[in-house]
């Protein structure tokens, strides 16, 4: 017979007298650490007791049975019923949310600004090697309010995990640490830790396939007051994500994110983020001839960010007539005038194109960004977003400025970092990067950077400056040829393919 522990977690008196029959009480009456909620009698019983290892355990709020419906009595009958290699067993209710949201911490950044990053950085942290902006769950591996129960060896895992940030958390000040403590609009402020520990049980069964789950019907279960109207839509949504985790075709994608979006967008009245009011670099009539001789030849398709008047296109076009060329620019101007020469013209923010439209662009042989990422106030986030429909021959090209120019320190120690209307240092620019944090950015991305390009603009001042460069490299333990070489490039133009 199947071996079940399944505990209450009781804060108050009452719960030890409402204690369901076939469950056990986790007193928590002393409620030593409120901050972390139910993860602190949770990792103190687990830290602190020998478990069976063919044995569930679950911890269940005092709320299970009104969140979920199920007695216990029913929930003791679905584990013994269940299949018998499986590992873990999930209750989650609220479907509607998870269906709704392309997995919990997307739908986390909604109602707390932040908290996407933050797991991000956890999940790091921990060594898991996802990206959580283009990863999908369905309700086979979404769960909420930690309801579910699973044999020791997945508890192992789970605390391993949540330990990796707990330490974070508990530690010296930090960035991480002061974003895991960050007070949420949640009943009194609760801790944004409390929900990204959550989150982990979700992720663990998304990213380990192998990990055999059994899932109570989800639709049985409770839904929310906001979204459960939308009961057909949320079947649909659900059914799509499970079709883009086993085979992630395009179509799948494409339908999910047209059906979720217009009910988040109807029921929270979210309304895409206005461009900045920022004037952009003025425009000009050149191109990167770097960037156009990276450009494969032939090449069907082609995404450029920024594409100014399409004086690139024009370049291009004379070579491979038959490209499509979609340009994409935040200036009306310049994408009326681009419209004359590109295939396709968008005047849009990269950074908000909602998922339908930028997928319909972008399943490119190439994507360009010439003096752009620099200006966008994610360029990690939006490259992300593209491998997910980047073909694997496909590639990224970008210009980027070089602030590790010898004008750069320069002007630094000098105290004279003053913005000026375009250059290195374009009032505009949101982001400054150096070679070493250009590859960093493509790597963190998922991206494999296959060439790249330095250019350099000759100036009799450079000489002057090169033995201060040097010497400040050594004393930083730099190799100093390197810091000097790194000092010449004012730009530099990669070539990235998905890793």
């Amino acid at each position: 017979m199947t071996s079940i522990r399944i505990y209450t977690i009781a804060y108050l008196p009452e719960h030890f007298d409402n204690l369901e029959e076939g469950y056990l009480a986790l007193d928590n009456r002393a409620n030593a650490r409120a901050d972390w909620m139910e993860y602190w009698p949770v990792r103190q019983l687990l830290l602190s007791t020998e478990l069976d290892a063919e044995t569930y355990y679950g911890f269940f709020s005092p709320r299970f049975k009104e969140k979920t419906g199920l007695s216990s009595a029913a929930v003791l009958d679905f584990i013994r019923k269940a299949p018998v290699e499986s590992d873990v067993i999930t209750f989650s209710p609220q479907v509607d949310i998870g269906a709704f949201f392309q997995n919990v911490f997307v739908g986390g950044e909604l109602a707390d600004p932040g908290f996407l990053e933050t797991s991000q950085q956890c999940a790091d942290a921990a060594g898991l090697s996802i990206d959580l902006r283009t990863l999908f769950m369905d309700s086979r591996c979404t769960v909420f309010s930690n309801y579910f129960v699973a044999k020791p060896a997945f508890w192992r895992k789970w605390l391993q995990v949540c330990e990796s940030f707990f330490a974070i958390a508990e530690g010296p000040e930090t960035p991480l640490q002061k974003a895991l403590l960050h007070q949420t609009a949640y009943r009194e402020g609760v801790h944004r830790k409390v929900f990204v520990v959550e989150g982990i049980v979700s992720l663990l069964l998304a990213i380990n396939p192998a990990i055999q789950v059994c899932t109570y019907n989800p639709f049985k279960l409770g839904w929310s007051t906001q979204l459960s109207r939308f009961n057909n839509e949320a079947v649909i949504c659900d059914a799509l994500k499970t079709a883009v985790r086993e085979n992630r075709h395009e179509e799948y994608v494409l339908a999910y994110h047209a059906m979720a979006d217009k009910v988040i967008n109807q029921v929270f009245k979210r309304t895409p983020e206005k461009p900045p009011l920022m004037k952009q670099t003025p425009a000009h009539d050149l191109y990167n001839e770097t960037i156009l001789e990276m450009i494969p030849n032939p090449c069907n398709r082609v995404v450029e960010v920024g594409c100014m008047r399409g004086t690139l296109t024009r370049a291009y076009l004379a070579r491979n007539a038959s490209c499509q060329w979609t340009g994409i620019d935040i200036d009306p101007e310049n994408a009326a005038i681009a419209a004359a020469v590109c295939y396709k013209t968008l005047c849009r923010d990269i950074e908000t194109m909602d998922e339908a439209e930028f997928a319909s662009v972008a399943n490119a042989d190439a994507w360009i960004f010439g003096d752009t990422l620099e200006h966008l106030r994610d360029p990690w986030a939006v490259l992300s977003r593209i491998r997910r429909y980047l073909p694997s021959e496909g590639v990224v090209i970008a210009s980027i400025p070089n602030a590790q120019h010898w004008s750069f320190q320069a002007r630094v120690n000098a105290g004279q970092f003053r913005y000026e209307d375009e250059g290195l240092f374009d009032r505009t620019h949101l982001r400054f990067f150096t070679r070493t944090t250009i590859f960093e950015m493509f790597e963190k991305a998922g991206y494999q950077v296959e060439s790249a390009v330095s250019r350099i603009i000759h100036s009799p001042d450079a000489a002057k400056y090169m033995a201060p460069i040097r010497a400040m490299a050594q004393a930083s333990g730099i190799d100093p040829d390197v810091a000097e070489q790194d000092a010449m490039a004012f730009q530099y133009v990669v070539r990235a393919k998905i890793r």
